[in-house]
């Protein structure tokens, strides 16, 4: 699940840095005299809150992605469980990129599979430990 997760949010980032990068040139109208630059505040304001957002977003992934291998690490070595065992449940960072995908769930490529359920039953703070079971 979290490649596929992973590059539809790779791909919006893109997308909406793009976006904004475009809206916030000015626009050039030539007219009878020479070159009209016009420059519309509120696109460059909306275009700035975008670039802003997606460099949060994407210190979010990094955060998600470093967090995700030790969060693993620790169910691995401290409580015994298995790989597969490890995809069978929503550790924090397959919900952190559930979260952050939410924002384009009216995408077309959204997938409803994606859609955030609530908080998860089994975090490292309550988690079974498969050693003794």
């Amino acid at each position: 699940m979290s490649d596929d997760i992973v590059q539809f949010i790779h791909a919006r980032l893109t997308e909406d840095e793009t976006g904004a990068s475009a809206a916030a040139r000015p626009a050039v109208i030539p007219d009878a005299g020479g070159v009209l630059l016009v420059t519309n505040l509120r696109i460059e304001r909306d275009a700035l809150t975008v670039q802003r957002r997606c460099i949060m977003i994407r210190a979010m992934l990094r955060h998600a992605e470093a967090g995700g291998q030790f969060e693993k690490d620790v169910m691995v070595r401290h409580y015994g469980w298995t790989e597969s065992e490890l995809e069978d449940h929503p550790l924090i960072h397959a919900r952190m990129y559930r979260d952050i995908a939410a924002y384009w769930n009216t995408h077309p490529d959204y997938q409803q599979s994606w859609r955030p359920s609530g908080p998860a039953s089994s975090t490292p703070g309550d988690a079974v430990d498969r050693r003794t079971s």
